[in-house]
């Protein structure tokens, strides 16, 4: 319920409101040393908050603390390891770090693969980041061959979110362009 709580805080843009929810949660886990992956996802949550703010430290905090109690919890090869790399790729390439934020990528989605799949949602934020990771670094027509594969796919599964989607669309025009492909 505080995750659930936190997450609709955020969505209203009160983030003040859903740090403190997860800070509660968070502030349970450690008092009463609770291991399991509830405590994780709220620092996973927690870690994304700060993210969608810009405090990119505290967003990596958050998320490498959220794959260490997860690896303890569920094992190192459990895809809810990978969702969180996932994430902290994202972390990794809005700190700039582009080659590592696709070799963060890339492990996540061969994690999720190996353990049948993964989440899609956590699917599209890893290939997402691995594309503007690959923009950044020049390789423009990999950006935009990711991108043009896994919008329609996560349209198809989630149309009403049109952040995501937006954020793939603006990848592969920023692809064409590198491209000069403006047709």
């Amino acid at each position: 319920a505080i995750n659930a709580l936190s997450r609709l805080r955020a969505a209203q843009g009160r983030t003040r409101e859903s740090l403190e929810t997860l800070d509660e949660g968070i502030g349970i886990c450690s008092r009463n040393t609770i291991e399991n992956d509830a405590c994780a996802s709220l620092l996973q949550t927690r870690g994304r908050v700060h993210l969608q703010s810009g405090h990119l430290s505290e967003a990596r905090a958050d998320i490498e603390a959220g794959i260490a109690l997860q690896t303890t919890v569920a094992g190192p090869d459990s895809p809810k390891v990978a969702s969180q790399f996932a994430y902290l790729s994202e972390v990794l390439r809005r700190e700039g770090r582009y080659q590592e934020s696709v070799a963060m990528s890339e492990k996540s989605l061969a994690m999720m693969e190996r353990s049948g799949g993964g989440h899609w949602t956590n699917i599209a934020v890893a290939r997402l980041q691995r594309a503007w990771s690959n923009l950044h670094l020049g390789n423009a027509q990999e950006a935009f061959d990711e991108m043009a594969d896994e919008e329609p796919r996560f349209a198809e599964t989630s149309a009403l979110n049109i952040k995501t989607r937006a954020q793939m669309k603006n990848v592969a025009a920023l692809a064409l362009q590198q491209l000069g492909r403006f047709a």
